[in-house]
């Protein structure tokens, strides 16, 4: 939640911290969060790391946690086993 700990992070891993300290602060992007959190919260995202697959037919699927990474992966690859 402190953006010196975020800058510090991020310029550690040869990345511009200041840069995107001061870009997630912009209001488009701003409204880009707002927008993003709101489809989560309508897919029925509770917690992170959530993946949500949108399917062919209209339907979609959720898979919580880093130890479904795979199935969502098969999932969007359109295992229909996965459904």
């Amino acid at each position: 939640s402190s953006a010196e700990v975020v800058v510090g992070l991020v310029d550690e891993v040869g990345l511009d911290g200041d840069d995107l300290i001061r870009s997630a602060s912009e209001p488009d992007n701003k409204v880009l969060l707002n927008h993003s959190t709101s489809a989560a919260v309508e897919a029925g995202v509770f917690g992170a790391p959530t993946f949500v697959v949108h399917h062919e037919a209209g339907e979609q699927s959720l898979y919580w946690g880093v130890d479904r990474f795979d199935f969502a992966v098969r999932a969007a690859a359109g295992d229909e086993r996965l459904h």
